[in-house]
């Protein structure tokens, strides 16, 4: 395909505003500031709860059958009389292609047994809960001790974006689920999921390994999908887990799950905001519990698109309120980044697990060589001295750094990195951040929390300024021009750097963004969709480490 070097317009950009983005700026590291996001919708001990459909309450049951929704389909909150419904799946429910299910908010729905909802590939879901009325996914047990990890199965989001499976675009979903995902649109839309609880998730579907069902599953979803205000309480397996996509959170809470919190695999090249998770030190997996747990894919190939989220302002509570206190050996690390996996961590804050960082694999050894994965304004608190960073089958040497305990703990505390440690958790000054039932995660006045954040990173934005001047020496141009289809972002770079591609209308409006991806010297091609564009004259906003430049696209089908 012939390559159209066009002039750079940079009459064409008004840079005097910034520029639409995922990230917040903040100035406070951790998922907190002043402000308590988890209050009002948040409930952190449902295993006391007393929802429609427990003894003495009233209420009407709606028993979803297992099988296949095959219209568009609303479930309500209250039936015609004004009686609050309570829907109950104890199988496979599906959402075919093309149909879309609808949760009113403050709508109920009980799980058992295999209970789960899966939403396929070319379905939508639109559960749109509010503050003041979460939709809530939660166990079919009565109040009390029967309420645990495990009830029922769980939430399963399938889409058409991309990942590294090497059965390609119709990869499997785990535990034999009939559904199938994957395939070349990473804005992929699978519908809404804002003010949603999930509680006691996560049954294991078969004796095989990897077979669980986990709070909130997302294989391959795209960033037209909106996920935001979502709790996963007591899950029998991750809290949350990406199987490849491109798709964006913000405002997580992960509460005394029994695996990872947050476990992200094969290519997922989504962005997190403002996360938390708490443990409870009862509740723990014989794989090991982590606070992140990261694969490129499950034999640590060089498979892309390689598994690269970047998440910003995080919160993990481990177990150990001290580092005296004795837990579970099943309690692992704050991070275990592996597989050649190249998840990046910014502006958080860590505390109370028995071990910070497990860096395992020469390949993602040779990531954080590569400057691949960063973790940076960051803070770990309460953590033993002894096993802050730990390094394994890295005892060998890449692009000439030899890779061991050594560099990975100069690397981590380097002083361009601006990462902390602390002695104990209490150091970090949060109101009762081990409370189980009512926590407060909020940081207290003379927080070193409160400041110290930092989003010059090209990755979250990449802005320190609302104005910013063009860089003409970045060689850029696009092609087909014009196009009926996708288009192509040629790059030529000089050093090897972070490169973030953002498209604005005439009016100036930011209307598609694309995740900051590393790329080498020379010659690089960036895929454009342009599926949701409409036709007309877009401009084209790169922005590396060396700087930004702009051009122009036309859209003409």
């Amino acid at each position: 395909m012939k390559k159209f070097t066009l002039t750079v317009l940079a009459a064409a950009l008004s840079l005097g505003a910034a520029q639409a983005q995922f990230f917040t700026p903040t100035t406070y590291k951790g998922a907190f500031g002043t402000t308590d996001w988890t209050s009002g919708w948040a409930n952190f001990d449902p295993k006391t709860t007393e929802y429609p459909g427990d003894a003495g309450t009233t209420f009407n049951n709606v028993t979803i059958a297992a099988g296949n929704i095959t219209s568009n389909t609303t479930w309500t909150k209250n039936n015609a009389s004004g009686v609050r419904n309570v829907y109950r799946i104890s199988g496979y429910t599906y959402v075919d292609s093309s149909f879309t299910l609808t949760i009113e908010p403050g709508t109920i729905i009980r799980g058992s047994g295999t209970g789960t909802l899966v939403i396929k590939r070319g379905a939508k879901i639109n559960a749109n809960g509010t503050a003041a009325d979460p939709i809530i996914f939660t166990s079919g047990a009565p109040v009390g001790v029967n309420r645990k990890p495990g009830n029922w199965g769980g939430l399963v989001l399938c889409g058409a974006a991309t990942h590294n499976i090497a059965t390609g675009t119709n990869a499997a979903v785990e535990g034999g689920i009939a559904a199938k995902h994957g395939g070349n649109d990473d804005n992929d839309n699978s519908g809404v999921l804002r003010y949603v609880r999930i509680e006691f998730p996560g049954q294991p579907l078969t004796a095989a390994a990897n077979s669980e069902i986990n709070g909130l599953s997302m294989y391959s979803v795209g960033r037209g999908t909106q996920i935001d205000h979502i709790q996963v309480s007591f899950s029998g397996d991750d809290s949350y887990e990406w199987f490849g996509g491109t798709v964006d959170a913000k405002y997580l809470i992960a509460s005394r799950g029994q695996d990872d919190d947050f476990d992200t695999d094969n290519g997922f090249r989504g962005r997190v905001q403002f996360a938390v998770a708490q443990r409870d030190t009862l509740v723990h997996d014989q794989s090991g519990s982590n606070g992140f747990e990261s694969d490129n894919d499950v034999n640590g190939t060089m498979r892309t698109p390689q598994t690269r989220p970047f998440f910003s302002n995080v919160t993990l509570i481990g177990p150990m309120s001290s580092t005296s206190q004795v837990v579970s050996s099943e309690f692992k690390r704050v991070a275990h980044i592996r597989r050649n996996s190249a998840c990046s961590i910014y502006n958080s804050a860590f505390a109370g697990f028995p071990v910070g960082l497990l860096a395992d694999g020469k390949r993602t050894g040779a990531n954080i060589v590569s400057d691949t994965l960063q973790i940076q304004n960051t803070v770990f608190a309460g953590i033993p001295a002894s096993s802050d960073i730990t390094v394994t089958a890295m005892d060998t040497t890449v692009d000439g750094t030899t890779l061991n305990l050594a560099y990975v703990a100069s690397w981590l505390l380097a002083a361009n990195h601006a990462n902390d440690t602390l002695a104990t958790a209490a150091q970090l000054q949060l109101t009762a951040p081990f409370n189980l039932t009512a926590p407060n995660f909020l940081p207290l006045t003379g927080s070193p929390l409160l400041s110290g954040a930092s989003f010059s990173n090209v990755r979250l934005g990449g802005f320190t300024s609302v104005k910013s001047e063009l860089n003409k020496n970045i060689k850029l141009g696009s092609y087909p021009n014009p196009t009926a289809a996708d288009a192509f972002v040629n790059v030529i770079l000089e050093k090897a750097s972070e490169v973030s591609v953002s498209v604005q209308d005439v009016t100036g409006k930011t209307v598609l963004t694309l995740p900051a991806n590393r790329y080498e010297v020379g010659s690089n091609d960036i895929m454009l969709p342009t599926s949701q564009l409409n036709n007309g004259i877009y401009s084209i906003l790169i922005t590396t480490n060396e700087g930004r430049n702009a051009t122009r696209l036309v859209v003409n089908r």
